[in-house]
């Protein structure tokens, strides 16, 4: 017998159990492989769902990392001293509020500066004289289209 010709019978005779739809159970011509397909497309369904609440979740930790570090940004800029905020943006510190006192001034007459040691109580203000209506007196007479500017008149 040739030992060629055995294994050429072998080959050709296990070919034909296997085909473009896969194993076919005792060469019977059924499409297994949608078959399935087919039984597993609920299962299939229930994964692509979780596959979706997965993503969300993800996007969803993304997005509270980021608050997060943006959090803990303005909170070492501004608030916590142990971290290098300077004097100039710490919030908890007087000297923050000692740097940007509140200053109200109205010619010579009135002078407000406010601080941190400024206690709660309510601050007045005492006028000792009221100011006069402005007045300008001349010795000329006003005619014609005569104006007054500053103090004279043209």
């Amino acid at each position: 017998m040739n030992v060629n010709a055995t294994s050429s019978a072998y080959s050709s005779a296990t070919g034909s159990l296997y085909s473009s739809n896969g194993l076919s159970g005792l060469m019977s011509g059924i499409d297994t492989e949608s078959m399935v397909k087919k039984m597993l497309a609920g299962t299939q369904t229930k994964i692509d769902k979780q596959n979706a609440i997965k993503s969300q979740t993800t996007w969803k930790q993304e997005l509270y990392q980021s608050v997060i570090s943006d959090i803990n940004t303005f909170k070492s800029k501004y608030i916590d001293s142990s971290y290098g905020s300077t004097l100039s943006t710490n919030l908890t510190s007087a000297d923050f509020f000692n740097s940007t006192t509140s200053k109200v001034t109205s010619g010579d007459s009135v002078s407000i500066i406010g601080s941190t040691t400024a206690g709660m109580e309510p601050m007045n203000v005492v006028v000792n004289q009221l100011a006069t209506a402005a007045t300008l007196t001349s010795t000329r007479a006003m005619s014609g289209d005569m104006r007054i500017t500053g103090s004279a008149i043209d």
